[in-house]
């Protein structure tokens, strides 16, 4: 999924939904620098609890969808106090 770190170049971005995407840790990793984004839907892509605690780091985000990957109790730890997400398998 290199084809992604070109979205790190769009730092207008604030929406992007690669939901059904499998894009996995490696292809999610580039989206971590993404501090624009206030809505972020990744759902069904295969993403573990490793990156979901560097998504922990878009700090302007309101809404993230995480359902139906591979995060268990650790990866959705840092999001506990967020105000709008779903995280689910």
């Amino acid at each position: 999924m290199r084809e992604l770190r070109h979205l790190s170049n769009l730092r207008g971005l604030t929406t992007l939904d690669l939901s059904f995407n499998q894009i996995g840790d490696m292809g999610a990793e580039y989206l971590s620098n993404m501090h624009g984004l206030t809505s972020l839907d990744l759902s069904s892509n295969q993403i573990g609890d490793e990156w979901a605690m560097l998504i922990s780091t878009l700090q302007n985000l309101s809404f993230l969808n995480l359902n139906f990957n591979q995060i268990g109790d650790p990866g959705a730890e840092p999001f506990e106090h967020a105000w709008s997400y779903q995280l689910g398998s």
